[in-house]
């Protein structure tokens, strides 16, 4: 509903989702985190995969329930933040094999992409005079702002 029917290219809504504060403060530590165990797997690939296992282990609320495989948003990565948006991400579609069989130079401009959104992030959180306080006070984590849906990862 977003497209245009006759020309699917064009956008003809600008969809955005309400993130506070504190929740863009955890998206951008929780993709940083996501980021490094890449760059990682670029350097050392053997053991990237059980690593990302173990950081989603790790993360993840009830490690019991983990997929095997899978996608990152499977595995329980920013579930929170995209579980009932009628989105699906690059970022949260990529499974672990997926990854195994990109060759590095794709690994590479997809990272140089996940971190594009998290300069956006920062940039984002750091500019204070773009949050709103609901109720009416000072900003703080519970203010929010207004992202972009294809900023989210």
């Amino acid at each position: 509903m977003d497209r245009d029917f006759l020309n699917p290219e064009q956008q003809t809504v600008d969809v955005r989702v309400l993130l506070t504060r504190d929740q863009l403060s955890d998206l951008h530590d929780l993709m940083r985190q996501i980021i490094d165990t890449f760059q990682e797997g670029l350097i050392t690939p053997q053991g990237f995969l059980d690593n990302i296992r173990k950081l989603a282990a790790t993360l993840s609320r009830d490690p019991d329930k983990l997929a095997e495989g899978g996608s990152l948003s499977e595995m329980g990565f920013m579930k929170e933040y995209i579980e009932d948006l009628p989105y699906r991400s690059e970022a949260m579609t990529l499974t672990l094999e997926d990854w195994a069989e990109w060759p590095a130079r794709r690994q590479i401009e997809y990272i140089n992409r996940l971190e594009s959104k998290i300069a956006y992030y920062k940039a984002l959180h750091d500019h204070t005079d773009l949050w709103v306080s609901l109720d009416g006070g000072p900003v703080d984590g519970q203010s929010v702002f207004p992202v972009e849906l294809n900023m989210l990862p």
